[in-house]
């Protein structure tokens, strides 16, 4: 039910991201906004008492990570520079293997944590939500964008 509601707010996500790529010189703001989208999510779902709680939570993630997802691929044609624009493919596929990865990881992560405390589960959400600091602080100070 949780990756469904996921899936269904990225088609809201996804036609927001679509009005806001028509302000191309502010993709890497609209990262880090959506990327505090996805992680305010996490930390719903990390602080959830409920089923419900942790459906918003899930349904705010899945309006973060559509909006990163259609302005992803902008944002790295606009990083790359024009004597590399024919790799731009394998920026593109680097970056895919790395989101498989990482979930494989999560995953393996998730169940080693559970496996210590019943209540763990909570604090996968907190990190996932931490990680995301790093990029967004690589983006608000990137020159190119």
């Amino acid at each position: 039910v949780a990756y469904s509601l996921v899936e269904a707010t990225k088609v809201p996500g996804s036609l927001l991201a679509g009005y806001l790529a028509h302000y191309p010189h502010t993709l890497s703001i609209q990262m880090v906004v959506f990327a505090g989208v996805w992680a305010i999510g996490m930390v719903i779902i990390g602080a959830s008492n409920g089923v419900w709680m942790m459906a918003a939570g899930y349904m705010v993630a899945g309006v973060g990570i559509a909006v990163i997802n259609v302005a992803q691929p902008p944002l790295i044609d606009h990083i790359v520079p024009s004597t590399e624009k024919h790799r731009a493919p394998l920026y593109y596929a680097v970056i895919a293997a790395m989101g498989i990865v990482g979930i494989a990881l999560g995953f393996l992560i998730c169940g080693v944590t559970i496996e210590t405390s019943p209540d763990a589960w909570r604090w996968n959400f907190y990190a996932a939500a931490m990680i995301v600091i790093v990029p967004c602080v690589f983006l608000l100070f990137m020159d190119a964008v």
